[in-house]
C-alpha cells in the first residue's frame, strides 16, 4: 500500500468508527448496525465478557435497552491502523455521559452522577458494502461510582 492509499483506509474507518457512535447516541440503531458486517461481533464496555454476535442479534440488544436514556459519547486518541488494502484495526477512548430527559436543569439535561470512561478496539473488513466494523470490544477503564 502507498502512504496515500493507508491514509485513506485509515480516515474512512475513522469515520465509520465514530458514525457508528454518533447514530448510537441518537438511537438509530438500524443505521447504526448497518454499519457492521452480518457477522460482527460487538462487547459492550459494561459487559465485555458475554460478546454479541451477528448483526441482527446486535440490533435487537441495542432495540431492547430502556427507552427514555440519553447519551453522548465523547471520543478521544482514536488511531487506525491500515494492516492491508482490506483489513484495518483502530482503537478509542469515549467518555459517556448519561442522563434522563425528564431531569431538567437551566442549560439541558442533568447528567447522572455515574459516568464512565472506556475504550473500544475495532476490526475493520472491506466488504461489498464498503468498510465495516467486524468487531468492536468495549472496556470500562474508569467510573465515578
Amino acid at each position: 500500500m502507498t502512504p496515500a492509499e493507508k491514509s485513506v483506509i485509515e480516515w474512512q474507518c475513522r469515520q465509520l468508527a465514530l458514525q457508528f457512535i454518533a447514530h448510537s447516541d441518537r438511537q438509530e440503531w438500524a443505521a447504526m448496525c448497518a454499519l457492521l458486517t452480518d457477522d460482527a461481533v460487538f462487547a459492550r464496555p459494561t459487559d465485555p465478557d458475554r460478546p454479541i454476535r451477528g448483526r441482527a442479534a446486535i440490533q435487537s440488544a441495542f432495540e431492547a435497552r430502556p427507552a427514555g436514556r440519553i447519551t453522548r459519547h465523547v471520543c478521544a486518541n482514536h488511531i487506525v491502523t491500515a494492516l492491508s488494502p482490506s483489513r484495518a484495526s483502530g482503537s478509542l477512548y469515549a467518555l459517556l455521559y448519561t442522563g434522563d430527559p425528564s431531569n431538567r436543569g437551566p442549560l439541558g439535561i442533568i447528567a447522572e452522577e455515574r459516568q464512565l470512561v472506556g475504550e473500544f478496539d475495532d476490526d475493520y473488513v472491506l466488504t461489498d458494502e464498503g468498510w465495516r466494523i467486524e468487531s468492536r470490544r468495549g472496556r470500562i477503564i474508569f467510573s465515578t461510582s
